[in-house]
């Protein structure tokens, strides 16, 4: 690039160039910070926009940017987002438009915002038997929902991983279990309980998905699966469940695809026959730093791994001194005295 580049030019090369070139970003992640960067043209507006230089692109503008996504409702998380992504849009420009690097430097400057780390939110395993039961099976289209319901809990998968799957992808032999291409480019198998696997066996010969090339689920138009359909389906049975029994699913919570990974972590963990390091690979979590927030999730589950940690302390009763033993340590005491 040379110096007075235009701003749309340096943000197509950036998108072609690095993001999908050098760093082979996936779609979401290309959807990501495309979302991003149209926010932030809109808010710049026309005006700005059009003959904006590189060179121009100041600091403030950016500040500003980060303001107005707070008055729209975005989380800090959220927001801290969306500044990683100019903040890599800013270290692109430095390294291509030496004219540039004061003004990209000062936004790489800019602090992220501070968040208040929360544990995810969950649902009970009463809950999750609630809603992936709901569905009548005995209609094609209730079958269709199990499966999805069932597996998307199963197996923790993200819902693009999930919507993503081929019929090539899942194995139901002896070891059930689905192979996952996720997040960061990563392949991963899951495996599945039995109870899972007769669900999805039945749903491929009902649907007769014989092609091992066709995605395990299609929407309605045989296309692939979005992720607000999934969350349509999780909605209407969580809905159904409601209205026959409102204490089942925690009404302040709002079930989502996502809701289910954290259910079925969360549960996992609980159980205390799962190691840690277990449940991050079955995430495909990059540390099992990310993992350990399942720790802290379930109070009812740290209260009981103290008292257990309590049990095994040798601590002595009170009283077990005997009168001979107590007069020899006074006797002993004395002696060490000024």
């Amino acid at each position: 690039m040379n110096g007075k580049t235009p701003f749309s030019v340096c943000i197509q090369q950036f998108f072609r160039d690095y993001l999908e070139q050098q760093k082979g970003c996936t779609a979401n992640t290309l959807d990501s910070y495309s979302v991003t960067f149209s926010q932030f043209i809109s808010f710049l507006g026309p005006n700005r926009v059009n003959g904006l230089v590189i060179e121009q692109l100041e600091k403030d503008e950016v500040l500003a940017f980060m303001k107005h996504l707070k008055t729209k409702g975005l989380s800090d998380g959220s927001c801290n987002i969306r500044l990683a992504h100019i903040k890599s849009f800013a270290r692109y420009i430095t390294a291509n438009v030496p004219s540039a690097l004061e003004n990209c430097r000062q936004i790489l400057c800019i602090a992220q915002r501070k968040t208040v780390k929360k544990p995810p939110v969950s649902i009970s395993m009463e809950a999750v038997k609630a809603i992936t039961h709901a569905p009548d099976i005995r209609t094609k289209e209730g079958l269709r929902h199990a499966a999805i319901i069932s597996l998307l809990y199963d197996s923790a998968c993200r819902v693009e991983e999930l919507i993503g799957l081929t019929i090539a992808d899942v194995s139901l032999g002896s070891h059930p279990r689905i192979h996952v291409f996720g997040k960061g480019r990563k392949h991963r198998l899951i495996p599945i309980s039995p109870k899972a696997a007769r669900l999805l066996e039945q749903y491929i010969q009902k649907f007769k998905l014989y092609n091992p090339d066709s995605l395990l689920f299609e929407s309605r138009s045989g296309g692939k699966m979005t992720r607000q359909g999934v969350n349509y389906i999780l909605k209407k049975y969580t809905s159904m469940i409601r209205q026959d029994d409102a204490d089942i699913i925690d009404p302040d919570i709002s079930v989502h695809p996502h809701i289910m990974r954290h259910a079925k972590a969360t549960h996992l963990v609980d159980s205390g026959k799962v190691s840690l390091k277990d449940v991050r690979d079955f995430l495909g979590h990059e540390s099992v730093v990310t993992t350990e927030i399942y720790l802290s999730s379930n109070p009812e589950h740290t209260r009981k791994a103290i008292e257990d940690a309590s049990n095994t302390l040798c601590i002595p009763k009170a009283g077990t001194y005997t009168k001979k033993e107590k007069e020899s340590l006074e006797e002993f005491l004395k002696t060490r005295r000024l």
